[in-house]
């Protein structure tokens, strides 16, 4: 893998941050009120290498990040897990904003995601679970309210764009089961159906 293509972290750039840090200190020590800081300072510090060094352990032992030394330096980069892991905190706060009327169309979400890509495809049916999609088929949802956006975001961040298709529909079969779970789910209020 080329160097141009590693997403690198290096190690160094937090210790020598908080070195220049530590070598201003003794200007603060001179004043009483500041020791206590400093000394605080320079517990959560020793501890904040502790933490460091567990975190990147126990990251490395998920297959999240490898490290290596290149140059007598030390690094760190994201491994295909890594980033995938990454893509998926990134959509943990990801939701579709409710409207109070729904205007009677139903937002249909399409996919066929091959099985290598098995990962990425239960992580889109599991957001979908998460917006309050209603399962019509396998492979194709339905939610009443604009979804477009955050599902095209979530296609781009899991690199599924191609496999998924989102359509906008006035009618569907049945639909009164339907409208049924989203009331019930409180996805559509009562008072937001058109009279």
């Amino acid at each position: 893998m080329k160097k141009t293509h590693r997403k690198i972290i290096w190690l160094g750039t937090k210790e020598v941050l908080l070195t220049m840090f530590d070598l201003s200190l003794p200007f603060f020590y001179a004043e009483k009120s500041y020791r206590r800081r400093v000394l605080n300072y320079q517990r959560w510090r020793e501890s904040d290498k502790i933490k460091t060094k567990r975190s990147i352990k126990y990251l490395i032992q998920k297959g999240y990040i490898d490290s290596f030394v290149e140059n007598k330096q030390v690094y760190i980069e994201l491994t295909p897990k890594g980033v995938m892991y990454l893509s998926n905190q990134s959509l943990k706060d990801l939701t579709i904003a409710k409207q109070s009327l729904w205007d009677g169309k139903w937002r249909l979400v399409v996919f066929d995601i091959p099985e290598k890509l098995r990962f990425e495809r239960n992580v889109l049916r599991r957001k979908l679970y998460d917006f309050g999609f209603y399962k019509i088929q396998k492979s194709v949802y339905v939610f009443p309210y604009n979804c477009t956006k955050e599902i095209k975001y979530i296609c781009e961040r899991l690199n599924i764009h191609e496999y998924v298709l989102v359509a906008i529909s006035e009618l569907i079969q049945n639909e009164e089961g339907i409208i049924a779970h989203f009331i019930e789910n409180k996805i559509i209020p009562i008072s937001g159906l058109k009279k």
